[in-house]
């Protein structure tokens, strides 16, 4: 990795760590609930800690990278079919249910696996969509509806 590139990597994970210690103390003035009754600082304080071990992780990914490490090119495949994939999943949940929006939008970001292999895209898209079920609408009583909105 380039020096150049490697302040880059270093410099956002830095960002990603302040702006995770950002949601994390701003999180604590509100009351955070439990799983099943989240309160008003539940999802920030949530966004807050991913945001603190994604950056510690980049950031540490940056560091321990060696000069001859070769330069990886982006997999814009794989970076437009998971884009397509939130789309779908956040225009689907409302007026498909929880389960087809998972559905398709596993199955989409699926796609931009190299190679695509159909059975086990199938297999897996059917497997989150069923553990989605169980979690969301099962256990945790989320108020979305499995199937139609």
């Amino acid at each position: 990795m380039r020096d150049t590139e490697r302040s880059w990597h270093v410099g956002g994970g830095i960002a990603l760590i302040l702006t995770g210690l950002g949601f994390a103390i701003g999180a604590i003035r509100f009351d955070l609930g439990s799983i099943s009754d989240m309160g008003p600082g539940f999802l920030p304080m949530c966004l807050g800690i991913l945001l603190l071990v994604l950056g510690g992780v980049e950031t540490l990914d940056a560091l321990s990278r060696h000069n001859d490490d070769p330069p990886q090119a982006t997999n814009w495949k794989a970076t437009i079919w998971v884009s397509a994939a939130m789309l779908a999943f956040g225009l689907l949940v409302e007026i498909a249910g929880l389960d087809p929006a998972v559905f398709v939008a596993s199955l989409l970001a699926m796609l931009g696996e190299r190679p695509v292999r159909p059975a086990r895209v199938l297999l897996v898209s059917l497997g989150i969509t069923i553990l989605a079920d169980v979690l969301f609408i099962r256990l945790l009583s989320i108020s979305v509806s499995a199937f139609g909105g």
